[in-house]
């Protein structure tokens, strides 16, 4: 009987979903003209699929699903440059009586082709795309615009750009991955502008957001930390949150430490070391530990110095912390140099070579010392077992540097 109802049941869950993942594309919107045609002459929703796959009731399972997502984007052609705005993901649903389960959107242009509307409920409510400065189209969901009267344009009922862009970083919502580069191209190009910065770090360190600092976008934020270091009052809103050691590995934190993270200050350092020795003693592996430990390094190589109280902290904690957080302590103390470090990494050494590690010192005089986001590429590429040779390795490359 169990073999039975698991068989049907597996024919329940498996070809449905198996099969309802929706077009790869679609054309979700009616195509509208521009008034000028100078920014673009022609624009239209397209609907791109995405499909996520799994397993039900985990790993082992009783059977697999692939379900549809479409994610919508404008598109805007015909002007000195083609753009695609991402505006928003939805779930596939098949539905007969929905037909394809693609929404169908409506779209209207404002009079100086700087602004595109769209509407999902067929014209009650708009969300706005907004052209913010050469070249950036930015998608500003925040508010919805309300019209009476279907004729009316509800790009000039919009805020005005500044207020209209601040709108987005109030609240308890996120920022999707793809809605960021925007984001952070605005302000990248209005480094004077204080308020707009300090807004968004507001939002970045606002818990309840869940918002994460999106690594793969690494090169797009280096504008914004720069600007985050050079500004005093900006630079304090995220050193606070980095001092906020109770916090330690929670969205906002991690955010503040990242943002900061090309910024070579005492006051950084000595943060981070602390957290870093609190980070050894629960000696497991964890994300927000690498990072903590991987900026402090950074601050540290970028110094060639730190504190008494920052070097005694990062020598306790390389006796404790797991290999790949200890591969970061020795580059800093070989950035710092000195007899307390040198005494420190000739004891770990020692202690090593104890443990059966005994490959490197033969090869000491063939050790570099590669820039440090090349360290950090081989402290990410480094096979667990492996790690204790790349600490081993980095510490006798330290004390001949």
């Amino acid at each position: 009987m169990l073999k039975i109802t698991t068989l049907l049941l597996l024919g329940t869950l498996g070809p449905g979903c198996k099969t309802d993942v929706g077009p790869k594309k679609k054309v979700a919107s009616e195509k509208i003209a521009s008034r000028k045609g100078t920014l673009w002459k022609q624009a239209h929703v397209l609907a791109v699929r995405r499909v996520k796959k799994g397993k039900y009731g985990g790993r082992g399972g009783i059977g697999s699903y692939r379900r549809g997502f479409m994610r919508y984007h404008l598109v805007l052609e015909g002007g000195p440059k083609n753009h695609r705005v991402f505006l928003f993901e939805a779930v596939f649903v098949s539905k007969k009586s929905q037909g394809k389960g693609v929404h169908t959107l409506r779209l209207k242009g404002s009079a100086d082709d700087r602004c595109v509307a769209y509407s999902k409920d067929g014209g009650k409510k708009w969300r706005i795309v907004r052209h913010m400065a050469k070249g950036l189209w930015l998608h500003l969901p925040l508010p919805e615009i309300e019209t009476k009267a279907d004729q009316a344009d509800p790009c000039a009922q919009a805020p005005a750009p500044r207020e209209h862009f601040l709108a987005q970083l109030k609240g308890d919502h996120r920022l999707y991955s793809d809605e960021m580069p925007g984001v952070l191209a605005l302000l990248a190009l209005r480094p004077k502008d204080e308020g707009l910065h300090v807004a968004f770090a507001r939002f970045m360190l606002t818990e309840s957001r869940h918002q994460y600092f999106l690594a793969g976008q690494k090169n797009r934020w280096r504008p914004v930390q720069r600007i985050a270091c050079d500004q005093p009052r900006l630079r304090k809103i995220y050193l606070d949150r980095v001092k906020e050691h109770r916090l330690s590995g929670k969205w906002s934190h991690r955010n503040a430490v990242l943002v900061l993270e090309h910024c070579p200050i005492p006051e950084l350092q000595d943060g981070l070391a602390d957290l870093l020795w609190k980070n050894a003693r629960q000696q497991h592996r964890s994300t927000s530990h690498q990072e903590t430990a991987r900026v402090f390094a950074r601050v540290t190589d970028a110094r060639k110095a730190a504190s008494p109280a920052a070097i005694a902290a990062a020598i306790k904690a390389l006796s404790v912390a797991t290999p790949d957080i200890q591969a970061y302590i020795v580059r800093a103390l070989g950035a710092v140099g000195g007899k307390v470090a040198h005494a420190a990494l000739r004891k770990r050494i020692g202690q090593l070579e104890a443990s059966g590690r005994s490959g490197a010192p033969a090869q000491a005089a063939k050790l570099d010392w590669p820039s440090f986001d090349d360290f950090v590429k081989r402290v990410k590429s480094c096979p667990m077992a492996k790690e204790k040779d790349l600490v081993l390795r980095t510490a006798h490359a330290a004390l001949k540097k």
